[in-house]
């Protein structure tokens, strides 16, 4: 009886923990599913099959069981099949796609990447074979992707082929929760024309142009570069729609936008009785620019204008019920009692229940490290408790350098997300934190809320090796070996290995690519500043590793000069390799020649110190050439292409200038998004550094003091503003990579002139 009763309380008990798990506050986030059908999955990931491997896509075959886990993670099986054929199943498209490319990378030592795709390893009649059949449990139940800001820095001129690209990029990596921005200002603009009676004019005052719409989407700023052409409305709904049937069809749930609050300035006049504030200057971008104008989510038409704008772009482009939403982004609140920012916080949830009763608000957790000062744990704990549990999810966007829920209990029981943030402004520094990725692991253990991790960089395409490394991290449950990884990255990369080769990489790995500082903002290297007599550039690294290694890459390059026409990646990494050389070379130029010789008065001394800098800049552009990745052009010909005609393509152009130089009418946020690009060094960066120099030497010959005020409106008017005004003028439109191994020996030759520790 006793054994009876013992087996019936188990039972009893066994059957109270499984429910209690069941129909736990983050169930619904637990136990997604993808809406697409397991055939749709299957015919899409096909499909990215054929683009990538269209040689050899009849050797594999691919199986999708929404039932094939048996836990509520993803999962993917390779097997070795008959005909020297592979086959997966998985559960869910993007299993399935990362499957393929976990195969790719740990079978058949390949690639892809945004510079190039190592490819050529695998045979058209019979692929590499496993050892062993391989089953992967995908270890973060989302794995999240994109910042509001990438899709100003990165991805603001792209085609459809192009996005096509970036999706199958995203797939092959697992990612599952893209976040996904473009063509929600029609949106806008109709709630407020339809609902609110605002003109189109009105509303259209308030959007910014396109090269700064993150900015004016965050509330930042309004009507800069603005407005917004039909053209721009009708082809970004088109391409939204497209980005978001492609997403949904691996199985992905895109991420899109909410009301946040921020309105145009004649909806204040409309309704004066209405709680709208102004908010603080942002930038120095003024009343006009700036100061925009905030809806509070207490009053009334917050949730209307919220469940409008949820319906509407339901009706437009469906939903998957993940919605951005960010209020105070480099904002502050107007106030810091908790008992407001509850209010706030519950107004934007309520709002967003009443267009979508599945609704979850995403966060990005910015705010919280931007502001530290005013989010301390009353302010952090009263905003993200007036969501019930499981209804937010908070973005922890910097987790690598300035972790927030370590801070806040784990944002006290809201589920979140771990995210590299590792890029400000798309800038080309070599740069990351390897050394500081594996505190995932231990966060995973310790916080049961923590659904997944995130890259959320702010502009793509540069430091590949690290979004490589951070995708490796959903397939382990501990710290993998760092430097065995690295070795296997380059074989991956390139196609072969080779000692050199391999101690070049481990010598990045432990100084560029390992912060022990937990540096902010890595890419602004006095190179590309505007130029002054008081800037250093930041470094947590020695530089004689990053020289060591350009000498071994290069030594590499000699001896096998083919890989020029047969590894674009190679390319692309040595000539990256070389320009981070050459700024370091710059700042030991800039250091202890340039001004030690001013301060001194060698003028004689500076003349000559003046060709060597002048010189440095010539060579950067030229080796920037040979790959068609540093290339100005490519930027401005997509802007261009994007516009409808003549004027547009001008105003496009403009707008793509300025932001990778001035970022705003006078410099507002100058050289924030800097890019080492063939075209900038030529035009921007050496003019500015000449004029720099010829003033100081002026100087001297005067007997005058250095007028750093006169000079920066002398550069502004000489070479920034113009620099932004051309159109198309003399870019380079191909690569020029014949002359690559010339110009990189050149780059060594000065390295090695240079005392580098």
């Amino acid at each position: 009886m006793a054994k009876q009763a013992f087996v019936y309380i188990s039972l009893v008990f066994c059957l109270a923990f499984l429910s209690a798990i069941s129909c736990g506050p983050l169930d619904h986030l637990l136990t997604l599913k993808p809406k697409a059908s397991t055939s749709v999955q299957l015919e899409t990931v096909r499909g990215l099959i054929q683009r990538l491997l269209p040689k050899q896509a009849h050797l594999i075959t691919v199986n999708i069981d929404e039932h094939f886990t048996s836990s509520r993670l993803d999962k993917f099986k390779i097997e070795a099949v008959a005909n020297h054929s592979i086959h997966f199943t998985a559960n869910t498209g993007v299993a399935a796609a990362n499957g393929l490319y976990y195969y790719l990378r740990h079978v058949a030592n390949c690639s892809t990447s945004w510079s190039g795709n190592q490819l050529y390893r695998l045979p058209v009649d019979a692929l590499p074979m496993p050892a062993k059949t391989i089953e992967v449990v995908i270890q973060d139940k989302l794995r999240y992707y994109q910042n509001v800001c990438t899709a100003s820095y990165s991805n603001l001129w792209w085609d459809w082929s192009r996005w096509q690209v970036e999706l199958d990029w995203m797939a092959l990596r697992g990612i599952n929760l893209p976040l996904t921005f473009n063509g929600q200002e029609a949106i806008f603009r109709k709630i407020f024309t339809e609902h609110f009676n605002l003109t189109r004019a009105q509303v259209e005052d308030y959007f910014s142009g396109p090269a700064f719409l993150a900015w004016n989407r965050m509330g930042n700023i309004q009507s800069w570069s603005g407005p917004l052409t039909e053209h721009w409305h009708s082809q970004q709904e088109a391409l939204q729609k497209l980005i978001l049937g492609r997403a949904r069809a691996f199985g992905m749930y895109p991420v899109t936008p909410g009301f946040a609050g921020h309105v145009p300035r004649a909806l204040a006049v409309l309704l004066p009785k209405a709680k709208i504030d102004r908010l603080t200057d942002w930038n120095n971008f003024g009343l006009n620019y700036s100061h925009t104008y905030f809806l509070q989510p207490e009053d009334e038409h917050f949730a209307k204008i919220n469940k409008l704008f949820i319906q509407e772009y339901i009706k437009v482009y469906g939903s998957d019920h993940f919605y951005n939403i960010d209020m105070f982004n480099e904002e502050t609140p107007s106030h810091s009692d908790p008992e407001y920012l509850h209010k706030c916080g519950k107004g934007v949830y309520e709002s967003i229940l009443e267009a979508d009763p599945s609704g979850v608000w995403v966060m990005q957790g910015w705010l919280f490290v931007d502001n530290s000062g005013f989010w301390k744990q009353p302010q952090v704990k009263a905003m993200v408790q007036s969501v019930p549990i499981g209804k937010m999810l908070i973005l922890d966007l910097f987790s690598e350098i300035r972790p927030v829920y370590s801070q806040f209990e784990g944002y006290y029981g809201q589920p979140f997300i771990w995210c590299m943030l590792h890029n400000f402004g798309g800038t080309k520094g070599m740069y990351g934190a390897v050394n500081r990725i594996s505190e995932v692991f231990s966060a995973r253990k310790k916080y049961n809320n923590m659904l997944g991790i995130g890259m959320t960089m702010e502009g793509i395409e540069q430091n590949e090796v690290m979004y490589e490394y951070m995708s490796e991290v959903i397939h382990h449950q501990a710290q993998f070996d760092a430097e065995k990884w690295f070795s296997e990255y380059t074989v991956r990369r390139y196609g072969l290995f080779d000692s050199q080769i391999n101690e070049a990489w481990q010598l990045l790995r432990v100084s560029v690519y390992n912060d022990s500082v937990g540096i902010w903002n890595f890419g602004q290297y006095a190179i590309n500043r505007r130029p002054q007599l008081q800037h250093h550039s930041p470094l947590w690294y020695h530089p004689a590793n990053v020289t060591a290694a350009l000498k071994l890459m290069s030594s590499f390059l000699n001896s096998n000069p083919f890989i020029v026409n047969t590894s674009e990646t190679f390319v692309y990494d040595i000539v990256d390799l070389s320009r981070q050389t050459l700024q370091l070379i710059f700042d030991y130029y800039r250091e202890e020649k340039m001004f030690p010789q001013f301060n001194k008065r060698q003028t004689g001394q500076l003349k000559a110190t003046t060709t060597e800098i002048l010189h440095l800049f010539d060579l950067l552009e030229s080796l920037l050439q040979c790959s068609e990745h540093f290339l100005l052009s490519r930027w401005v010909n997509s802007a261009r292409a994007l516009g409808n005609d003549t004027a547009e393509k001008d105003y496009n152009e403009w707008q793509a200038r300025n932001q990778v130089t001035l970022w705003g009418p006078k410099g507002n946020i100058i050289d924030y998004a800097s890019k080492h690009w063939s075209g900038i060094v030529s035009d921007y960066y050496k003019p500015r550094w000449a004029l720099f120099l010829r003033s100081l030497i002026h100087s001297l010959e005067t007997n005058t003091a250095f007028n750093q005020d006169k000079f920066n409106g002398d550069v502004f008017a000489q070479v920034e503003e113009p620099f932004t005004k051309l159109k198309g003028a003399h870019l380079v439109e191909k690569p020029q990579s014949q002359h690559l191994v010339a110009l990189v020996n050149q780059a060594v030759v000065l390295a090695d002139k240079v005392p580098f520790k």
